[in-house]
């Protein structure tokens, strides 16, 4: 899993800051999904400054994205627009069966 934040596009290529400063291309292809909170999103569309997660495999000199979740204005909770979101058990997983913002 890699951490970081969005500082733009090389190609196929999603350039990634990581919090120790790193600088890391990540491969996007047709099958790399992404999501920011419960929204299904284009991993093109991520903006230069958003913080991402993203699910990788190793592809030798670089990263394969296998999934993005971009954290978006409520802090990456999709449950951000619900009241019981900042005592959520679940830390922001929508799944997660205790989840009072499931509802």
């Amino acid at each position: 899993m890699l951490v970081g934040q969005v500082t733009g596009y090389q190609g196929e290529f999603l350039n990634i800051r990581t919090p120790d400063g790193r600088a890391l291309k990540v491969h996007v292809d047709k099958a790399t999904q992404a999501h920011e909170g419960a929204k299904s999103i284009s991993p093109m569309s991520l903006k230069a400054g958003q913080a991402v997660n993203i699910s990788t495999q190793a592809k030798g000199n670089y990263y394969k994205a296998n999934f993005i979740y971009a954290l978006g204005s409520g802090g990456g909770n999709p449950c951000a627009g619900n009241p019981c979101a900042a005592k959520n058990p679940c830390g922001g997983n929508p799944c997660a069966p205790r989840n009072p913002c499931a509802k």
